[in-house]
C-alpha cells in the first residue's frame, strides 16, 4: 500500500511537472530545494497582505475624518476652507477608535491610486518597473473596468490551488531577486578553487551586511549540507559551481 502510495505520489508529480508549485513541492520533498524556499514566498504574500489591510485601515480612516470635518465646516462655518494635509501617523487612540466603528467591515478595496501608492511604500527595494509589473497584474486578475482593486481577490487560489497573475508576478520577482542576489557573489568567489565556509561568511556579509548571524547559519548549513552548525566544526569545502547552485536552491534573500 506505501509503495503504491509512494508511486501515486511520483506519477502525479512528474504527471504535472509543468507546474511551479508542484515542481517546488517535488523539490522540497526530494531535497534539492530548501523547505524555506515554500515558507519565504508564503511569508511573503502574508506580509503583503496584512502590509495593504493596514493601509485600507489608514486610508479609510483619513477618509473618515475628512467627511466628519467636512460635515462640521458645513454646519459651524460654511466658509471656512477643508484640510488638504492628512496626517499619516495615527495615535494609538485613534486607531483603537477607528477598529471599532463600521467602516471595518467594508470590503477591502482602494482606489488604484493608493493601491499602486502602498506597493511603492511597501517594497522599497523594488524598481519602478518592478512595481507596475505588480500593478498592471493586478488589474489583469480583476479583469473590470472599475478605478478601484479589491486586494482581498488577489489573494486567492482556484479550486487546482493555482495563484492568479498577481501572486504568481509576485513569486516570480522573488525568485528573480534571489537569482541577483547569488549573481553578486559570483565576482567575489570566482577566484577561489574551493570555498570554505569562512569565505562563504565573508562572500555573504559584502553583499548583505544586515544579514543576521542565524540567517548566515542556515545558509549555511543548506549550501554546505551539515545541521546545527558551529563556528569551530570542521566543513569540507565546495567548488563555486556546487555553491551556487545550492544557494540557487536555498531561501536568500537581502536583509
Amino acid at each position: 500500500m506505501a509503495i503504491e502510495m509512494g508511486y501515486n505520489l511520483h506519477d502525479a508529480c512528474q504527471r504535472y511537472r509543468n507546474s511551479e508549485r508542484i515542481n517546488l513541492f517535488w523539490g522540497i520533498l526530494t531535497g534539492q530545494i530548501e523547505e524555506m524556499v515554500y515558507h519565504h514566498q508564503m511569508r511573503s504574500i502574508s506580509q503583503l497582505l496584512q502590509y495593504l489591510i493596514k493601509m485600507k485601515t489608514l486610508y479609510s480612516f483619513q477618509q473618515e475624518s475628512i467627511s466628519s470635518k467636512a460635515r462640521e465646516a458645513i454646519v459651524s462655518e460654511p466658509n471656512s476652507p477643508l484640510p488638504v494635509k492628512v496626517n499619516y501617523r495615527l495615535s494609538l487612540f485613534s486607531m483603537k477608535q477607528y477598529q471599532e466603528s463600521a467602516v471595518m467591515h467594508n470590503k477591502l478595496v482602494m482606489t488604484e491610486e493608493q493601491f499602486f501608492e502602498s506597493l511603492n511604500n511597501f517594497y522599497t527595494d523594488k524598481t519602478s518597473l518592478q512595481i507596475d509589473e505588480l500593478f498592471q497584474s493586478a488589474k489583469q486578475d480583476l479583469q473590470y473596468p472599475k478605478e478601484s482593486i479589491a486586494f482581498s481577490l488577489l489573494f486567492m487560489q482556484d479550486d487546482e490551488g493555482r495563484f492568479g497573475k498577481f501572486l504568481s508576478t509576485l513569486i516570480r520577482q522573488i525568485n528573480q531577486e534571489k537569482l541577483s542576489y547569488v549573481e553578486q557573489l559570483k565576482p567575489i568567489l570566482l577566484g577561489y578553487s574551493l570555498i570554505s565556509v569562512s569565505q562563504f561568511s565573508r562572500a555573504i556579509h559584502m553583499i548583505d551586511a544586515n544579514i543576521s548571524q542565524n540567517e548566515l547559519n542556515r545558509y549555511i548549513q543548506w549550501v554546505f549540507s551539515i545541521k546545527d552548525f558551529h563556528s569551530s566544526q570542521q566543513v569540507k569545502p565546495l567548488d563555486l559551481e556546487d555553491l551556487l547552485r545550492r544557494l540557487e536552491n536555498c531561501a536568500c534573500f537581502k536583509h
